[in-house]
């Protein structure tokens, strides 16, 4: 398969990553969930609810500025390969 086939038939995630055991992904994010248990246990039921509403939106923006910065990184990578391409042209005699 091509490339735009793997990625027509969800072969190909560019948002999927996996996480390494121990990695220092993987000990960020036990420590954000254990600092978030920690804060959600001192909290009242209706600062629990505005917590909720602030990592909702945390997590819009950061899906909008990883999409964005999917698309200008897959821009900025055609155009350098336009450009890549343009020198390897044959000059006409």
């Amino acid at each position: 398969m091509t490339i735009l086939e793997d990625l027509w038939y969800g072969n190909v995630r560019p948002t999927e990553r996996s996480v390494e055991r121990g990695g220092r992904l993987d000990n960020l994010m036990k420590l954000l969930c254990q600092n978030e248990d920690d804060l959600m246990s001192g909290l009242t039921e209706k600062q629990k609810e505005s917590f909720d509403k602030f990592k909702d939106c945390q997590s819009e923006i950061t899906d909008f500025l990883e999409t964005e910065a999917f698309t200008s990184g897959f821009t900025i990578a055609v155009k350098l390969m336009v450009e890549v391409m343009k020198t390897m042209e044959i000059p006409e005699a």
